[in-house]
């Protein structure tokens, strides 16, 4: 497993402008908490989907389809919470949550 560093910079230079776009959309009163999750949730995603580098071309397939599903997953999901009121704690566990199982995927599909 290996980094691209361009790559690296290209992902989270995307995930900052996203999430600045979900801060200055936002009409609810939650931008920062938004912006905060997207961002770490876009740069991780984004970094195992673009920068990283396996040896096995089938860990490389297997892994970029599920961060492509969890990417579409994400973002759809930060579409609605940008519209909708949810509470702060709700907001951290259902993210909190999916980003677990996300990176437990990942792990058992790298092993």
């Amino acid at each position: 497993m290996r980094f691209d560093t361009p790559k690296l910079l290209f992902s989270v230079i995307v995930s900052g402008l996203v999430s600045y776009g979900f801060y200055s959309f936002n009409s609810l009163d939650q931008n920062i908490l938004i912006a905060t999750i997207s961002f770490i949730i876009l740069t991780l995603n984004l970094t195992l989907l673009t920068a990283v580098s396996f040896n096995d071309s089938r860990d490389k397939v297997n892994l970029r389809v599920i961060s492509m599903i969890f990417l579409l997953l994400f973002i759809v999901s930060l579409f609605v919470v940008n519209n909708f009121f949810f509470s702060t704690t709700s907001l951290i566990i259902i993210f909190g949550l999916a980003v677990s199982l996300y990176l437990y995927l990942i792990y058992s599909l790298s092993r």
